[in-house]
């Protein structure tokens, strides 16, 4: 940790963001990330966004070229920059170091708050539900076949190196259940469509202070399957969902709100096709979160794993076909909830 925060500071004096006699108010860490540590570094004057390389991620061992992420995801926001234009809702990349391996990014303003924040704390507002999914569409839509995304984002180590060994394998001690994470997985490999974020989480969303929506945490971004960013939200709020089993219905609203406004305005074509998909890729990281590498904190009690277990592998399996069974499921189970 302390050799992340030296590394920051050295790239922010080097790269003339701060100057040397710029007094730094704090370095706030952010959740850590799967190959970097995030930290907001507040100074009397701004508010960055920083994160520096890590080399191994939870136990596994990263790519060589780990480092590489980084710019990746500088090179990402600034495409979708140019794709999306005016766009309030991405990032500005200040620098990317290759030094100090450190990318620095101009953020949220001064009170902005995470998403999961708000959800952890049972505030679900159905206009942020709505807005995350417009910002999802548009930018599955302006990316979708663009052939300069598709060059600049081809590679796929992303996927085998990183997301399937904690999103998709190992999910589950159930054969039939397993083969078909490793199916969804090899899926992914072959689908072209379109920028994926591949973190799409309210971990990495933002809400500010005048009730704009701020998209963070572009390292895993690739050109690929727009599934796997809408179930992974999806799989996220389901979890959300059994920390405030009183207010269960009010984020499965907000799934429901979010994939509205989704299909409202994408241009991904066979939008039926996708959202059963999408329901798929969500019980995959719905099971990885219990039983998988991505351990979600609040639904590791009995009570919580003994329901989301069957609803993620009923939805790995495509017996959901529409975001509105999974009210139904947690209406048909509505006794164990109380």
């Amino acid at each position: 940790m302390e050799e992340a925060k030296e590394a920051i500071m050295g790239a922010l004096l080097k790269n003339g963001v701060i100057g040397s006699l710029e007094e730094v108010l704090e370095m706030k860490p952010v959740e850590a990330g799967l190959t970097n540590y995030p930290y907001i570094v507040v100074t009397s004057k701004t508010q960055i966004f920083c994160k520096h390389a890590q080399r191994k991620t939870k136990g596994i061992a990263v790519a060589q070229e780990v480092d590489g992420r980084l710019e990746t995801e500088a090179r990402a926001i600034q495409l979708m920059r140019r794709l999306v234009g005016d766009a309030t809702y991405l990032p500005e990349v200040l620098f990317y170091d290759s030094v100090f391996c450190v990318l620095a990014l101009k953020v949220a303003p001064e009170g902005a708050r995470l998403l999961s924040d708000d959800l952890l704390q049972g505030k679900v507002e159905p206009k942020i539900s709505r807005r995350v999914g417009q910002i999802l569409a548009q930018m599955h839509s302006v990316s979708f076949g663009n052939d300069d995304a598709r060059r600049e984002l081809s590679s796929t180590d992303v996927l085998e190196k990183i997301r399937f060994p904690i999103t998709y394998h190992n999910i589950s001690h159930i054969p039939e259940i397993q083969l078909c994470a490793d199916a969804l997985a090899d899926e992914l490999l072959l689908t072209k469509m379109c920028i994926v974020h591949c973190d799409y989480k309210p971990n990495n969303i933002f809400v500010c202070p005048r009730g704009d929506v701020l998209v963070i945490d572009f390292e895993f971004a690739h050109f690929g399957d727009p599934a796997f960013d809408c179930g992974f939200l999806i799989g996220m709020y389901v979890h959300f969902a059994l920390v405030h089993p009183n207010r269960c219905g009010a984020y499965i609203s907000a799934i429901e709100d979010f994939w509205r406004a989704y299909s409202e305005i994408t241009k991904v074509p066979h939008l039926a096709e996708l959202e059963r998909r999408s329901l798929r890729h969500a019980g995959a990281s719905t099971l990885a979160r219990l039983d998988g590498a991505l351990k979600f904190p609040s639904s590791q009690h009995e009570s919580a794993r003994s329901i989301l277990r069957p609803l993620g592998q009923r939805m790995i399996l495509g017996e959901f076909s529409t975001v509105q069974d999974i009210r139904a499921y947690f209406h048909s189970i509505e006794n164990d909830l109380n």
